[in-house]
């Protein structure tokens, strides 16, 4: 037998190699390029992009992937809208083609990379399309396919682009519905029949339940009811009993979530309103995304704000409008989902491990003061000029949790530089840090030496002696 010639296969292996460090090259010219000639900066981010583009009509799988991961890494990194208009119909459908065709690794990746091309190119036509092309096929796979990681990438890439980019409550509804059926599927062939939506993985459950929660802060309110919710409630008590840590705690998030919508509701049917006004008409439907806008919708309050949902989730606190059972966001068996996150905030399944129990406790309780002392837990983002932007509702937490999810470590890029977040968020960053004391400014102003502080030292010096004048004037007086 003779010996097998080596090296051929390391060189394959390298070859694959080298497509992947160009790919990745392509990617990060896109974070790197600069100069003052703004359109020779342009034509960077244009050729790059070409590039990364091109990558997705290779038959191979691998090198296909690896072009995803790239062009993923290029939309986060940076905002890249004005570069990808020009381009935005090709690389639509050739994600779209990884969605329907590719095997699990490619499939998951190009659901992700379509969410991120959706908050990329913000509220408007070209996200509105984005969502009318993809949705469907983010919808098949989520509830047919046979991998659980594509399901899991294609139901949150679902949400999030209809977030952005539904222009139609109906459309909305619909998928707030495909999200249900998987969040409430018991896993055996007769849910299958029934929802059309193979058995999902906890881990699916889990991201059901929150994608379903971000497109329930995404309607107007007023359009609680049309959701059914007191039909949802044993749902939601089932799946508060789940053997999953990740789904017990999905649903109480969305409980949380559900009160807090609730009370809104409430307060606003008790506004006096024009009787022209149908806030359920499908013509007075305002997508949330242009909603956004000058209005307290992002889950963003002021510090030292006071929460106006505070009191009103048990009927309790002064106001009276939520003291009527009627009024209750959940029905009859609301008090029972909240004694039932009670038990859970100091109890904990037995099977659980350690690390388990003790971050169940510590979920359950915050859900349980959130929903009986109103708001939730502030979240609190520092950005890169000093900027805090900071979060202190479950609907506004909901929409955090959810972008910055999908945007992975370009989150803090996007906020700072993506019109859609501010537009979310309600919230405006600075676009240059504040000004600092420089070297020779410092040793002018701070230094022990400097003249500044030799005058506040005679000040000072100034402020003692007459202090000391003084007591010994009023004794003297005393004495007399």
């Amino acid at each position: 037998m003779g010996k097998k010639k080596p090296g051929r296969k390391a060189r394959g292996g390298d070859d694959a190699d080298d497509e992947a460090s160009s790919f990745a090259s392509s990617a990060a010219t896109l974070s790197d390029f600069g100069g003052p000639d703004g359109e020779d900066v342009y034509r960077d981010e244009s050729s790059a992009l070409d590039d990364l583009i091109d990558t997705l009509y290779e038959k191979r799988a691998t090198t296909r992937e690896t072009g995803l991961k790239g062009l993923i890494a290029a939309l986060t990194r940076d905002m890249l809208a004005d570069a990808v208009e020009s381009k935005l119909e090709t690389l639509l459908q050739q994600l779209i083609s990884g969605v329907k065709k590719g095997a699990a690794a490619e499939s998951a990746l190009a659901s992700r990379a379509i969410g991120i091309l959706a908050i990329t190119m913000g509220a408007g036509g070209d996200s509105e399309h984005i969502w009318q092309e993809a949705g469907p096929h983010l919808t098949k796979l989520a509830k047919q396919g046979s991998a659980q990681a594509p399901r899991i990438a294609a139901l949150e890439s679902l949400a999030v682009t209809c977030f952005v980019g539904a222009q139609d409550a109906g459309d909305t509804e619909r998928a707030m519905t495909t999200c249900w059926q998987i969040a409430g599927h018991r896993g055996n062939a007769a849910g299958e029949q029934k929802v059309g939506a193979s058995a999902p993985s906890p881990a699916l459950k889990a991201a059901a339940l929150s994608s379903w929660s971000l497109l329930l802060s995404s309607l107007p309110t007023g359009r609680l009811e049309s959701q059914g919710v007191e039909a949802k409630v044993p749902v939601l008590a089932r799946l508060l009993k789940d053997a999953d840590l990740s789904v017990r705690t999905a649903a109480g998030e969305t409980i949380a979530l559900l009160l807090e919508a609730g009370a809104t509701d409430s307060l606003d049917d008790a506004d006096v309103s024009s009787p022209d006004e149908d806030s359920d008409s499908e013509e007075g439907y305002v997508p949330r995304a242009e909603e956004f806008q000058g209005k307290l919708k992002g889950g963003v309050r002021p510090p030292g704000a006071k929460d106006p949902l505070q009191g009103v989730r048990n009927g309790g606190g002064s106001d009276s409008r939520q003291s009527s059972p009627s009024k209750r966001p959940l029905g009859d068996r609301q008090e029972d989902l909240v004694e039932e996150i009670r038990l859970m905030s100091v109890q904990a399944r037995k099977k659980d491990s350690k690390r388990e129990r003790a971050a169940q406790k510590n979920s359950f309780r915050e859900l349980l003061a959130s929903i009986e002392e109103g708001g939730c837990a502030e979240t609190t983002i520092k950005l890169r000029h000093g900027d805090r932007l900071t979060v202190g509702t479950w609907e506004g937490t909901v929409q955090l949790n959810a972008i910055r999810k999908m945007l992975g470590e370009g989150f803090q890029r996007h906020l700072q530089e993506n019109p859609l977040l501010h537009q979310v968020f309600e919230f405006q960053p600075r676009q240059e840090a504040a000004q600092r004391l420089q070297g020779v400014d410092k040793r002018l102003m701070r230094s022990p030496n400097s003249a500044m502080s030799k005058w506040r030292t005679q000040a000072m010096n100034r402020r003692r002696s007459n202090a000391a004048v003084g007591s010994v004037g009023h004794y003297g007086d005393e004495d007399d």
